[in-house]
């Protein structure tokens, strides 16, 4: 891997690591606002709705932070898929818990009865395959 390909593999995982932190978080300001304004469930996404409600004050923030919302939660869940896809359920299941629930390597190690360092090579394998892949 060159340096340059090492660097953006690391961005994304960052990337990864920080929209994993939110996943919850933002699940739940989706559900608030799909209450608010159910109308947005069906409204297909384009920049152009964002535009037409800032020139008209139609609540265009809400909208703009509901389509973002998705976006970023959409990211994570197809790069949830591609762990399930490549690597298998469990290892799905293990980052999740690593990413989303933000259980530490020490006690999912403990739980799976192997080593932290067993359990971050194994992660790192896994994520390394999905960013491989080109997800």
């Amino acid at each position: 891997m060159t340096q340059a390909q090492d660097s953006s593999y690391r961005s994304w995982l960052t990337s990864i690591r920080i929209s994993g932190r939110l996943y919850l978080h933002e699940k739940a300001e989706v559900q608030r606002i799909e209450k608010e304004h159910p109308d947005f469930k069906n409204m297909p996404f384009s920049p152009d709705l964002i535009k037409i409600g800032v020139a008209d004050d139609t609540g265009c923030g809400e909208l703009e932070l509901y389509q973002y919302l998705l976006e970023d939660i959409a990211r994570i869940e197809k790069v949830f898929e591609a762990v399930e896809n490549l690597c298998g359920t469990s290892a799905r299941q293990i980052l999740w818990h690593h990413f989303i629930e933000l259980d530490t390597q020490e006690d999912l190690a403990s739980r799976l009865h192997i080593s932290r360092r067993q359990l971050q090579y194994a992660m790192n394998k896994w994520m390394k395959k999905v960013y491989d892949d080109g997800q």
